[in-house]
């Protein structure tokens, strides 16, 4: 059981695998956790897959309603504390990140789908048919 974020808690940390592997060719494993609907993401584990070394820098970085707290429990029996961060503070990392795969999010978000929201109100993705 995994607790935290004001008392609430839940049992559903989900471990996500991105396409990306550290110079060793090892995959990489960022923890999510679903609270109230909305993914939270451990943000070592994030700071990891981006190649950045001061996690706790990374979360001074970012406003406190995208970031929290949660206890886990490790594989050997410990109580552990990790900081977690939300949809925006995901967003908010990977856009200061200069790791290759992260240029190519933020170039894809400020040349396509933000010029798109600001035309058209809105972004979507063309249906395959």
């Amino acid at each position: 059981m995994l607790s935290g974020f004001a008392g609430r808690e839940t049992d559903s940390l989900i471990p996500f695998h991105p396409d990306t592997h550290t110079n060793k060719q090892q995959p990489q494993v960022v923890r999510t956790i679903m609270l109230n609907g909305e993914p939270w993401w451990v943000l070592a584990d994030v700071c990891k897959v981006l190649e950045i070394g001061n996690a706790p820098m990374a979360a001074r970085g970012l406003d406190d309603d995208e970031k929290g707290g949660i206890s886990i429990t490790d594989s050997i029996g410990r109580t552990q504390t990790v900081t977690t961060i939300n949809e925006s503070g995901l967003y908010s990392i990977i856009l200061k990140s200069r790791k290759p795969a992260a240029k190519r999010f933020k170039k894809w978000v400020t040349s396509e789908v933000l010029p798109a929201i600001r035309k058209t109100g809105g972004y979507m993705v063309a249906s395959l048919i």
